[in-house]
């Protein structure tokens, strides 16, 4: 019998004193989505992602595009003011990210 822990396994504990919010990528052709298990709060930033210059970040479920900043291969994405009713869903959100792709981790 093995200890198991969701926690453990998805990555929430601080990491280099740094808070660690877990993201799960998927990737299609055009490109990379980066889903979040809960509100990401009033900044989602991404670390070790190749973004194509003038890249278009979207959330699934709002419309428009959604200001980020990029500095090497972090990428900070500013996420809509929204109101809890006016949320495309409850649990879980996902970025839309035009061209993007995960680096190999380190």
């Amino acid at each position: 019998m093995v200890k198991y822990s969701l926690m453990d396994q998805i990555g929430q504990q601080p990491k280099d004193g740094v808070a660690v919010k877990q993201v799960f990528f998927t990737k299609q052709a055009s490109a990379l989505y980066a889903i979040t298990a809960g509100w990401p709060g009033k900044q989602l930033v991404l670390r070790d992602v190749k973004v194509p210059a003038g890249a278009t970040v979207t959330m699934l479920g709002v419309a428009g595009a959604l200001p980020t900043q990029l500095a090497g291969t972090t990428l900070t994405i500013t996420t809509p003011d929204l109101r809890p009713d006016a949320a495309p869903c409850r649990h879980a959100f996902v970025f839309k990210i035009a061209g993007a792709e995960v680096l190999p981790e380190k």
